[in-house]
């Protein structure tokens, strides 16, 4: 069984996938409003922005609890279902989601895409070791 494209984790292609097309498709509104439809045309490109608070609000706390998940476990998560891997063996199957793993495989993905994640991690490490 090979392992799964780990792709959603790239925030770029979400950011892709959910903008630009809502960017064309108001674009495209906005063009065919008349001129003359008056204070219409003023007011909405504001309110169309006003559904993406609450998704950007939700996606922000998403990535947060993700990275804070990265951190507790030290990137030791399935990527298919985020279960925490740091009890099993190096390789295997992940029990909640039946994906094949390799812890190396796993740290170096979460590593590629959270690089602030880890590099908070080493520098706490290392003041750690300083002041011991």
């Amino acid at each position: 069984m090979e392992p799964r494209s780990y792709r959603r984790y790239d925030e770029r292609r979400v950011v892709t996938r959910l903008l630009i097309p809502y960017i064309v498709v108001m674009a495209a509104a906005w063009w065919l409003i008349p001129q003359s439809a008056g204070i219409w045309r003023g007011i909405m490109p504001p309110i169309a922005w006003l559904p993406f608070v609450p998704v950007t609000w939700w996606y922000a706390k998403k990535r947060k609890e993700l990275k804070a998940r990265i951190a507790e476990t030290g990137g030791h998560m399935c990527l298919a279902c985020d279960y925490d891997l740091r009890e099993l063996e190096d390789n295997g199957v992940c029990p909640e989601c039946g994906e094949m793993f390799s812890h190396s495989m796993c740290v170096d993905t979460w590593r590629f895409y959270y690089r602030d994640v880890f590099r908070d991690l080493e520098r706490r490490a290392s003041e750690t070791a300083a002041s011991a």
